[in-house]
């Protein structure tokens, strides 16, 4: 099919997951009131690989919110066969 073409060539990317935090809330490692901590990758996505026709995948984070403020964040996800998608959450 037209997508394992295109991933032999090299013109797609596999299916990925992020979070986004105000750049204040993750500003200085040891500071930030907002960490990532899993996944351990310095962009802090999750790559997930092709998903394939009526297949599901689960993506797992792991934050630490310094304080007991309300944290607002987006999800977002970028698929060659799903599209985009994007969701703003609140942490408590």
């Amino acid at each position: 099919v037209a997508l394992e073409q295109a991933k032999l060539v090299k013109i797609v990317q596999e299916d990925r997951v992020s979070l986004d935090f105000d750049k204040e809330l993750t500003k200085g490692y040891e500071n930030a009131k907002v960490k990532i901590t899993s996944p351990s990758l310095f962009d802090k996505t999750i790559y997930s690989g092709y998903t394939g026709v009526g297949e599901k995948k689960t993506a797992t984070f792991q934050v630490k919110v310094d304080g007991k403020e309300a944290i607002k964040g987006k999800i977002k996800l970028s698929s060659t066969r799903g599209g985009y998608f994007e969701r703003e959450f609140t942490l408590n």
